[in-house]
């Protein structure tokens, strides 16, 4: 599984845009990661345990 990362409005506090890090890096036209404006953030998502996730679910 490819890793996933998310470009983050620093502004809006929004995802802007989320793939593996080629794919943002390609989308921004830009070479590396330290060229993304510091209008962004790149961060992981968080990840959480399917046992998590299966609780939130059953409770909604």
């Amino acid at each position: 599984m490819l890793d996933r990362w998310q470009l983050i409005d620093r502004e809006t506090n929004k995802v802007e845009m989320e793939g593996t890090l080629q794919e943002i890096l390609e989308e921004l036209d830009v070479p590396s990661p330290e060229e993304i404006s510091n209008q962004y953030t790149l961060t992981k998502p968080q990840i959480h345990s399917t046992e998590e996730h299966e609780k939130r679910k059953a409770n909604e």
